[in-house]
């Protein structure tokens, strides 16, 4: 993996050790609260949109914001056609 996507995953995974009291890594398995699929989905898809040019630093805030959000209860996700739903 390259050096920019190791750093973009790390920054990822620490925005969700901050908000999630319930994950942990255990033998390189993340383990998230009881909404852990998808966040997890949401996660992967961050990554993929910032490693490939797609989002900007500033657009990470607001999905991180959202799923922070997600795990304690405040607003639903989800998927609809391949697209991300924020209600």
């Amino acid at each position: 993996m390259s050096d920019n996507k190791q750093k973009n995953r790390a920054l990822v995974i620490d925005a969700i050790k901050k908000a999630d009291p319930d994950f942990f890594i255990e033998d390189n398995v993340y383990y998230l609260g009881p909404r852990a699929f998808v966040a997890n989905s949401v996660v992967q898809w961050l990554i993929e949109k910032v490693d490939n040019g797609e989002f900007q630093p500033k657009n990470v805030e607001f999905y991180m914001a959202s799923i922070n959000k997600y795990i304690k209860g405040e607003i639903n996700l989800r998927w609809k056609d391949g697209d991300l739903v924020v209600e």
